[in-house]
């Protein structure tokens, strides 16, 4: 990958980074046995498990940041996740312009309520 497209690759995962994502932390229990997964609805296949949720909490960044980054260098499809209750402040404000360098979070707009 020449250089171009690894900073294009790595610009584009930091902004996905901080999307609006909609995190599920489930705890399972069986026999003495306690440990925890953290998903994300709009990601099948995006995972974290660990003993206790601080232990998730510190990794799940750097594996959301490398299952974004695998779906990117493969062109897999990202579902981003949807304007809903949870996020319904929020508008994508589409400009018509060709530099797309900003942060999509600098896209964003708070609508009034």
């Amino acid at each position: 990958m020449n250089p171009t497209n690894l900073t294009n690759l790595t610009n584009l995962t930091k902004q996905l980074l901080d999307l609006p994502w909609s995190w599920r932390l489930t705890q399972h229990a069986q026999d003495d046995l306690t440990w925890y997964e953290l998903t994300i609805e709009e990601l099948p296949g995006y995972l974290v498990a660990g003993r206790t949720e601080e232990e998730i909490r510190a990794e799940q960044r750097g594996v959301l940041r490398a299952f974004l980054e695998t779906r990117l260098e493969h062109n897999d499809p990202i579902p981003l996740p949807s304007l809903t209750w949870r996020s319904s402040l929020f508008l994508l404000e589409e400009e018509n312009r060709e530099d797309r360098e900003e942060p999509i979070r600098d896209r964003l707009r708070l609508l009034p309520i």
